[in-house]
């Protein structure tokens, strides 16, 4: 993490007193600044009250992007898989560097020196910047917290905060709830006495959930140490990728930029159309010349389109303005965007609600291996693991039989069948006189394409469940009360 990122970027070192400002309120200062009281928050006016003399600066995410690219490319030198999350701080795993680098010490050193010459490149000199902040913990959440704990000031990563396994919630107990970054939660909390995170973490879970909902049972998991996984990497499912190819090649971000929002917009349709949303994404660009950049971006939640230009256009600006050292040789060709982490986002927000707390069914998903695996691993972290998986055994004959011959009334919408429910004139509603009519999907060869993505996408599920013992058979060629008793007896034997 870069202190004062929005300040150093614009050149801005740390002795003078100086503060950026964004929607009326400051949101970065420098250590000069904070000395006279200047905090982040405070409108500009109370700022210039406790320091007449603060410079004052209007923010510049275009050129915290682009001089931020130095420090990121810098980083490569440690590891491939770094996580941007905004300009100036990002996060990678560090079981496989501890390892190449000899040690968790020397891997901050290292970490640190790469850094700090990156930045006195970009300042000038050591004097022209605050260093940088490191932080070693199981969860990002912690580790965040830690880089904003650590001592940037001392050299070769000295002031690093490195919490041990384990310790993350020994760590975490006495910081104030303002590090949730959930201001209307964190106001009722203070007014309750709960102040810090320790405070906060003796209230029984489901008494949060009940009170606060979605919101206060992820503040709640973060205030224990029950982070999400750390940053790894994950196959990259190239489905669900969206390119735009540029003929000529641009060389200027506005070009780029334009058609980097039409590209979000499709990424995230292709992502909604699956039930999927994206937490992290690589932004992939080629050149004229056949250079391939990469860098992936991560939010705390999930990235909408928006997210997802802002970070392209970010991306943009470190690529295309940025450093001579880091600057392609030639104009891009093509962008990709691809979905490096994704969420089941529909089905996790319906599991999030207050009233599946109790227990929940879900109805016709996940229907493929891998929508099981996100699933999965939501549950995961939601501690709400499945207990049972219910298939409805069913001969494809007879299937097609009672799915052809469904009916439906285009008045009314009530539902008869050819053979088991026959209306009592042929075509005409028995209720409203209406025509009867069979919906498209339940035509012979739409049931017919249903049953056989079925067999391909969904049948493998079987045995997925079935090796983890959740698996539950129910013979659904008998009548209807037939069909509900033994569902009744396989959930019992759950």
């Amino acid at each position: 993490r870069c202190p004062d990122w929005p300040l150093t970027a614009l050149g801005v070192g740390p002795v003078e007193p100086a503060l950026v400002l964004a929607s009326g309120r400051v949101v970065a200062t420098t250590p000069a600044a904070r000395g006279a009281g200047v905090a982040r928050g405070q409108r500009l006016r109370e700022a210039q009250f406790r320091c007449p003399e603060v410079r004052v600066l209007e923010r510049d995410d275009s050129r915290e992007a682009r001089r931020f690219e130095a420090v990121a490319a810098a980083l490569e030198d440690v590891t491939p898989w770094l996580e941007a999350w905004r300009p100036g701080s990002c996060a990678f795993g560090v079981r496989g560097p501890v390892r190449l680098s000899g040690g968790e010490a020397n891997l901050v050193r290292r970490t640190t020196r790469l850094v700090v010459a990156a930045l006195d490149d970009l300042m000038g000199s050591p004097a022209g910047h605050p260093g940088c902040g490191i932080g070693i913990a199981d969860g990002r959440f912690a580790a965040g917290l830690a880089a904003g704990a650590a001592d940037a000031s001392v050299v070769d990563g000295g002031g690093a905060v490195v919490v041990p396994p384990g310790g993350v919630p020994a760590f975490l107990a006495p910081l104030p709830v303002a590090v949730l970054g959930r201001p209307a939660l964190v106001d009722v909390l203070t007014r309750l006495g709960l102040d810090t995170l320790g405070a906060f973490v003796t209230l029984p879970a489901a008494d949060v959930v009940a009170r606060f909902g979605a919101e206060g049972r992820d503040a709640h998991r973060l205030a224990s140490g029950i982070d999400g996984r750390p940053p790894d990497q994950r196959p990259v499912p190239p489905d669900l990728a969206v390119s735009v190819a540029f003929d000529p090649p641009v060389e200027r971000v506005d070009q780029a930029a334009f058609a980097a929002r039409s590209l979000a917009e499709a990424f995230h349709g292709r992502l909604s159309d699956r039930g999927l949303a994206c937490t992290l994404v690589m932004v992939e660009a080629e050149t004229e010349h056949g250079e391939r950049l990469a860098r992936r971006w991560r939010d705390e939640g999930v990235l909408g389109p928006g997210a997802v230009a802002d970070r392209v256009r970010w991306q943009l600006e470190g690529w295309l303005h940025g450093p001579p050292a880091t600057r392609p040789t030639s104009g891009i060709t093509r962008l990709v965007l691809v979905p490096d982490e994704v969420v089941c986002a529909m089905v996790r927000g319906c599991l999030e609600a207050e009233e599946t707390t109790e227990g929940f069914i879900l109805d016709g998903f996940p229907r493929t291996i891998s929508q099981a695996e996100v699933l999965e691993e939501d549950l995961e972290q939601l501690e709400r693991p499945l207990t049972s998986v219910v298939s409805f055994e069913i001969d494809d004959g007879m299937l097609m039989e009672r799915l052809t011959g469904r009916l439906t009334c285009k008045g009314c919408s009530a539902p008869f069948h050819k053979t088991f429910n026959p209306p009592q004139e042929a075509g005409v509603c028995d209720d409203c006189g209406a025509d009867l009519y069979t919906r498209d999907d339940d035509t012979e060869p739409a049931v017919a394409a249903r049953l056989d993505e079925y067999h391909d996408k969904t049948a493998p599920l079987l045995g997925y469940y079935e090796t983890r013992g959740l698996l539950r058979s129910v013979d659904a060629a008998q009548p209807v009360d037939g069909v509900s008793g033994a569902l009744e007896r396989a959930l019992e034997d759950r």
